[in-house]
């Protein structure tokens, strides 16, 4: 369900010039995610799994036992990657990695919108932050 929230999402963000160019599906750009290996597995499942020999996959799977700093480096290097478009953060990263996240999403904001004839392997990655739905009452 939460795989189709995200897509009615991007759908709705195309007014804006640099989502548009970050959801560019013709430039061959992927979904990342960082979550629990539920969550990790479902996406798989859908098919968004991508293993680049020169970049590794694209997700990152967190448990109890992952550190911080391993959290910081996988976010790091899945934001920083060409080939992903959106990475997907379960609210469990985010809440620890809350000042990365912040911190990312105001140095894109300061980049302002795409200039005319930016390839979309050039823009930065949209990060999004994945709520539990509520159930309806």
């Amino acid at each position: 369900f939460f795989f189709f929230q995200v897509v009615r999402h991007c759908r709705s963000m195309q007014t804006d010039d640099v989502a548009r160019s970050t959801v560019d599906a013709s430039a061959g750009r992927l979904l990342a995610i960082m979550a629990d290996v539920d969550t990790v597995s479902g996406y798989l499942l859908a098919g968004i799994g991508d293993a680049s020999a020169t970049q590794g996959p694209n997700f990152f799977v967190v448990s109890n036992t992952t550190s911080r700093a391993d959290m910081e480096t996988a976010f790091r290097d899945l934001s920083s990657r060409e080939d992903v478009a959106v990475l997907l953060v379960s609210e469990q990263v985010a809440d620890v990695l809350r000042d990365e996240i912040d911190e990312y999403k105001k140095k894109m904001s300061e980049r302002g919108p795409r200039r005319p004839g930016t390839k979309a392997s050039n823009m930065p990655c949209t990060v999004l932050e994945m709520v539990p739905s509520t159930q309806p009452q």
